[in-house]
């Protein structure tokens, strides 16, 4: 899982390099759009597994960020220690 996260955060990070700095040249605005549609997928996990993510130790505001970084990776360990 946390090679996913690390991953997760690299596409983030060079998606917002790539708004000051070329990173792939003609290719940013691609990753741009990753990033965006990750961060939509996640937007939609986090409304979908609103209860499954009150289980997170360190509260909610925090449980929604993670979920809003990392989808799937952050709320199915949640859930699989409440069952």
């Amino acid at each position: 899982m946390l090679i996913l996260k690390i991953g997760l955060l690299a596409v983030y990070l060079a998606a917002a390099a790539s708004l000051v700095v070329p990173v792939l040249g003609p290719g940013d605005i691609y990753l741009q759009y990753v990033a965006l549609a990750l961060l939509a997928i996640h937007a939609l996990e986090t409304v979908f597994t609103f209860q499954i993510l009150q289980r997170h130790p360190g509260g909610m505001a925090q449980s929604v960020l993670l979920c809003l970084l990392f989808g799937v990776v952050h709320w199915a360990p949640l859930k699989k220690s409440g069952s």
